[in-house]
């Protein structure tokens, strides 16, 4: 008798079979269920009074030393404190998509034209707002207590601003 052998079987190492247990621990699954998109939409469609429609985006792992040649020089980027661990995530929010929201929540009809600076103090205080309703969103879903704790924990326009 010999011990059956598994064939095509895609091999994990100890790295990423520990990141999947904390996934399943730590992050809740609300934000992948179908109508999670839509609702989002809704939650940031009234908060810009406009309708709004949210695609899958697009989420990756890059090593720090590869962000200098991916992200544009000056961009709006936002530091997100993943607790319960101190973690953190930057997350890159396009420059036309900042300027539209600023100026709708502004009260403006949206047609302002990419940032091509800093956001200042202000418009930092006015994303923010949007963030924190987008964050709020995704923690409605949690369940345990003990999922991923996102916070809010500044901006920046270059990589720089982000250590």
């Amino acid at each position: 008798m010999r011990q059956y052998r598994f064939e095509g079987l895609r091999q994990y190492t100890k790295s990423q079979v520990s990141l999947q247990r904390n996934i399943c621990r730590y992050i809740s699954s609300e934000p992948f269920k179908a109508t999670f998109l839509d609702d989002l939409g809704k939650v940031i469609g009234e908060a810009l009074k406009a309708p709004c429609s949210i695609s899958r985006p697009e989420i990756c792992a890059i090593a720090a030393a590869d962000l200098d040649h991916i992200l544009p020089k000056l961009s709006c980027l936002v530091r997100l404190g993943a607790g319960p661990n101190a973690g953190t995530l930057i997350a890159q929010i396009d420059g036309d998509t900042a300027a539209i929201c600023v100026d709708r929540l502004l009260g403006g009809n949206g047609t302002r034209s990419r940032f091509h600076r800093a956001l200042t103090d202000i418009e930092e205080g006015v994303i923010s707002f949007l963030i924190l309703k987008t964050l709020h969103a995704l923690h409605k879903g949690f369940q345990t207590g003990r999922e991923l704790a996102l916070t809010l924990d500044g901006f920046g326009a270059t990589l720089a601003d982000m250590k």
